[in-house]
């Protein structure tokens, strides 16, 4: 396969994958393209967490910023509920300690 098509089917799954939650992409939201996005700028989730992603506290976010504000999992959908944000949905996470295990017969492992 021509590997002008493979960078094309990447790029686009990638691009995909970026906006499958709702948020904008770091290119999406520095609108004045300076590289850094205001506070101004933000939207969704990074302008909810916005002292969470501005790292070094200088009032914007840049890429590296943003990279890791989006590693840590700071990025949920637009106008979502963090809440159970850590885990996709159906997912199975480890209960609290001293919790009850689930009934039998629930289909949930043992």
């Amino acid at each position: 396969m021509d590997k002008r098509i493979i960078a094309l089917i990447t790029a686009g799954l990638f691009a995909t994958a970026a906006s499958a939650g709702g948020e904008k992409s770091f290119s999406d939201m520095d609108k004045d393209g300076d590289g850094q996005i205001s506070k101004e700028e933000a939207s969704g989730s990074l302008k909810d967490k916005w002292d969470q992603a501005d790292a070094n506290a200088d009032g914007n976010v840049d890429q590296s910023e943003f990279s890791a504000f989006e590693q840590a999992g700071g990025g949920t959908p637009e106008g979502g509920d963090a809440a159970g944000a850590g885990a996709p949905s159906g997912s199975m996470e480890t209960p609290p300690a001293g919790s009850e295990p689930p009934p039998s017969g629930t289909g949930a492992p043992q």
